[in-house]
């Protein structure tokens, strides 16, 4: 059964954890026994110093209270310094004691509890050779206490414990001596075996891991050249690795990553070439949609200049509507005005008719001069069907108007120096009649005309009153034409009141053309702004379209891009 590469690294790795985990553990091991010597030579040898000294200070101090003693009692009496003194060596003596019963007793080695021993025999041979010389102090017998003091006895033993302290101190150092090259002798050849090991391990160590990369850098070397023959194009290479192992398994992926790349190479070629006819189509759509937009702009703003200029011809009528509904009201006052003079020419006619016949008798005389008026009064009527022809030209609004002002004018010249009043109110509607029509120019240059000849009428019918006695018969006839004028004026009130009627029913119809026309602006207005803002929206739509192909033409270019990309790539 062939090993797996897991079980080939495990394998490696765990003898490499082996050897490093040996290596660890025989230098704690080793650095836990240095430690141990460490601890019992600090123990042993600092402890022996610290007691010496000690024993040493206290022996130096019990000294002291000693002489204190013996020359407090020689030059003083005072009984509770004596006291004290006798406390504090006997608190010496307590501690002391503890310190060398410890030392003693703790001691590992043999030659340190029997030199401790030999301190605390002399501690005691001092410790009785002082208490005579208090004693005898203390019983007031100096010469003794002196003696004992200097002679031999109690200096004697405190120097011999000095130097039994002292030679404990100088065995220690010796002793600390040997321990110390004794320690280092070990720490050599811990180091030196510490090295053999390192170097064995690391061998080891060395050995594994060249062994590990022989087995990783094969199949490995295999994959790099055929990632770098995918990373040159080449789709149709195969990771050749006959195992089972992690490497097999990562060959057999890679293959078959090599695999779907290759398809998908081809996918994305199609899909390229596609997009790619798609994008030139989509550009060839954005450009003539471009041009179909900037053909709506142009369109747009041509109904916009166009809805401006109806807006302004609009704007025109409704002025000239204006201008023509006040002189139709104009007409209707002057119409009522008229009205008024023809009932008031009635009432004049009336009363001529009652003068005529007072003086119908004369009339007879004038028969001559009413036949010269008669022919001015049939060139005015020559003149009058000239006007009639030119009225026809005028609009509907002022058709009845012209003819009822020739028939007043007419009734008028049959009248006389009387109906001067209608030739006046036929001048106002022919002045009236101008301000409608171009033509009515025409009418008054007719009408100065008549009234030319109608005073040359009225001068004839001057000459001829002087011999109205003589014509009775003309008078009469007179009485006739002023039946004439009061039907006349009772026809001109009735034609008046007519065009009075019109003349508002026209005002009425002008007023709701002014309306209508009103709402033909506002509309127009709502027009012309829908046309603006159609106009704007096509521009920006026109540039959108505009960005869109750029747009297009980049991502035809990015595919001619992929499409090189992909050429590079042997599919096959």
């Amino acid at each position: 059964m062939p090993l797996t590469l897991r079980f080939k690294l495990f394998l490696s790795f765990g003898i490499i954890s082996a050897v490093l985990i040996g290596l660890g553990v025989y230098a704690y091991a080793s650095v836990g026994q240095m430690y141990k010597n460490d601890t019992e030579f600090d123990n042993m040898w600092l402890t022996t110093v610290e007691g010496a000294h000690k024993i040493d200070t206290l022996s130096y101090e019990y000294k002291t209270n000693e002489y204190r003693f013996m020359l407090y009692k020689s030059a003083y009496a005072d009984k509770m310094a004596f006291e004290k003194f006798e406390k504090e060596m006997s608190n010496i003596e307590t501690e002391a004691q503890k310190i060398i019963t410890s030392n003693r007793t703790s001691s590992v080695r043999t030659e340190y509890a029997k030199k401790w021993e030999q301190i605390e025999i002399l501690w005691e041979h001092y410790i009785n050779a002082s208490r005579k010389v208090v004693d005898n102090t203390k019983q007031n017998n100096f010469t003794e206490g002196i003696n004992l003091l200097f002679a031999d006895k109690s200096n004697e033993a405190y120097d011999n414990l000095r130097n039994a302290t002292d030679a404990l101190v100088n065995y220690n150092r010796e002793q600390v001596a040997k321990a110390g090259e004794t320690h280092h002798e070990d720490y050599k050849d811990l180091i030196e075996v510490l090295l053999i090991y390192l170097t064995v391990s690391l061998g080891i160590i060395i050995i594994m891991v060249l062994y590990s990369c022989t087995v990783l850098s094969g199949p490995i070397s295999g994959l790099e050249e055929v990632s770098r023959a995918v990373a040159d194009g080449d789709l149709t290479i195969r990771a050749e690795i006959e195992s089972n192992d992690k490497l097999g398994q990562l060959a057999e992926a890679f293959n078959s990553m090599i695999k779907r790349l290759r398809v998908l190479m081809l996918q994305i070629g199609e899909s390229s070439q596609h997009l790619s006819a798609l994008s030139e189509e989509l550009t060839s759509s954005s450009q003539k949609s471009s041009d179909v937009m900037e053909k709506i702009e142009l369109t747009s703003r041509n109904v916009a200049l166009s809805t401006d200029r109806q807006l302004l011809s609009i704007k025109e009528v409704f002025d000239s509507i204006s201008q023509v509904s006040a002189g139709l009201n104009q007409i209707s006052v002057s119409s009522q005005n008229v009205t008024e003079l023809a009932r008031a020419s009635a009432v004049a006619a009336n009363n001529g008719m009652v003068r005529v016949n007072a003086v119908a008798e004369q009339m007879k005389e004038i028969d001559s001069t009413i036949s010269n008026t008669a022919e001015v009064i049939k060139n005015l009527n020559l003149k009058s069907n000239e006007i009639c022809k030119i009225i026809d030209i005028i609009s509907d609004i002022t058709d009845q108007t012209n003819l009822l002002s020739l028939n007043a004018a007419i009734e008028a010249a049959h009248t006389g120096e009387c109906s001067k009043g209608f030739s006046v109110v036929a001048d106002e509607i022919k002045n009236l009649s101008k301000q409608c029509k171009v033509s009515a120019s025409q009418i008054r240059s007719l009408i100065l005309s008549i009234r030319e000849e109608t005073k040359n009428a009225v001068t004839a019918i001057s000459k001829g009153t002087a011999k109205v006695a003589e014509g009775l018969e003309k008078s009469l006839q007179v009485s006739q034409v002023f039946e004439e004028i009061q039907q006349s004026v009772e026809n001109v009130d009735t034609q008046i009141l007519e065009v009075f009627s019109a003349t508002k029913q026209i005002t009425a119809e002008s007023n709701n053309i002014v309306k209508t026309i009103d709402i033909v602006e506002k509309t127009a207005e709502q027009i012309n702004n829908t046309c603006q803002e159609n106009t704007v929206t096509t521009h920006e739509q026109t540039k959108e379209l505009e960005r869109i192909s750029s747009n297009t033409q980049l991502l035809l270019k990015s595919m001619e891009d992929l499409n090189a990309v992909i050429s590079q790539f042997k599919t096959q």
